[in-house]
């Protein structure tokens, strides 16, 4: 995904290599963006599909948050005015977290 966030991801692993030392094995970054629209900021990480099963943990009308999965894996997560429950998520979806242990 194309957001300036994705260059302190590559950086990570390059300048170890320009100084010399062993390259850095890549992880795998989750995907993220966010927008503030008014007093609205939209968050999202992770990638999904219309194939995607939603599940809204949160809301109250102002701000929310909804866990995307797929085969019972969280793939992702979308929320609004919400930033610190979205956050959290970004270790929960790179590790391959079953959705069933966020809705217990």
């Amino acid at each position: 995904m194309e957001h300036w966030s994705n260059v302190g991801d590559q950086v990570k692993r390059l300048i170890p290599a320009l100084l010399g030392h062993e390259l850095a094995p890549a992880t795998a970054s989750v995907q993220y963006f966010w927008s503030d629209q008014y007093d609205v900021k939209l968050q999202a990480l992770g990638r999904t599909s219309a194939q995607s099963d939603v599940h809204t943990v949160a809301g109250n009308g102002r701000a929310f948050v909804s866990h995307y999965s797929r085969n019972g894996t969280v793939e992702g997560v979308v929320g609004a005015n919400s930033p610190r429950q979205v956050m959290t998520m970004r270790r929960t979806i790179s590790a391959g977290v079953p959705v069933s242990d966020l809705l217990d």
